[in-house]
C-alpha cells in the first residue's frame, strides 16, 4: 500500500507542475516555441571574411502583454557544428532585443581539429512591446569567420534525426 500512497502523490505532483505555470526569479513562462533545423552551411573565401545563414528559419513569438510593458524571451539554441580548419563559426542572435547595450548577442567557438561539436547556448532577450500582443521576431544566425583562405561552417547531422534545435521562451513579470 506504501508505494501506491508514493506513486500516487508523485503522480499527482508531476500534473501540478505540467498545468501550473513555471516560475523563474519572479518571471512566469507563457509560452514556448520549439524549431528543428535542417542541413546549412555558410562559407566565404577571402582572407578575413564572414559567411552567415539562419540556423532555422526565423520565426515571430507573441509578446503577451500590454503597449510598453516587456517580455523575457529565453532562446536556447543547440547543434552539432563543424568549422573548417582555423576557422571560428559562432551562434548570433539578430532578432528583436539584440541591441541592447551590453548585451552579448553571439557565442564563438573554435575548431582546432575537422571533427564536429556540439554547442548549445541561451540567450536573454528582453523586448519591450510598442503595441499590446506584439509579434517579435526571433533569429540566430549560423557565422564563420574566416582566417587565411575563408571558412566554412555548418550544423551536421549527428545519427539521430535532428541535431540542431532552437527554443524559444516567453517569460512575462
Amino acid at each position: 500500500m506504501k508505494h501506491a500512497n508514493v506513486l500516487m502523490l508523485l503522480l499527482l505532483l508531476a500534473a501540478s507542475t505540467v498545468s501550473g505555470a513555471q516560475v523563474v526569479k519572479g518571471l512566469t513562462l507563457k509560452t514556448t516555441t520549439m524549431q528543428e533545423g535542417s542541413f546549412v552551411t555558410a562559407s566565404c573565401s577571402s582572407n578575413g571574411c564572414e559567411a552567415l545563414v539562419p540556423l532555422v528559419q526565423p520565426v515571430y513569438v507573441v509578446c503577451p502583454v500590454a503597449a510598453g510593458e516587456t517580455c523575457t524571451f529565453s532562446v536556447q539554441v543547440s547543434s552539432a557544428v563543424d568549422t573548417s580548419q582555423g576557422s571560428l563559426g559562432l551562434f548570433r542572435y539578430t532578432g528583436d532585443g539584440a541591441s541592447i547595450d551590453g548585451f552579448e548577442s553571439e557565442v564563438m567557438w573554435s575548431n582546432l581539429n575537422p571533427n564536429t561539436v556540439l554547442a548549445s547556448f541561451n540567450f536573454p532577450i528582453v523586448v519591450t512591446n510598442k503595441r499590446k500582443n506584439q509579434a517579435h521576431k526571433v533569429e540566430v544566425d549560423l557565422v564563420c569567420l574566416g582566417g587565411a583562405g575563408g571558412c566554412t561552417v555548418r550544423n551536421d547531422l549527428l545519427p539521430r534525426d535532428n541535431s540542431t534545435s532552437v527554443r524559444t521562451d516567453v517569460f512575462v513579470p
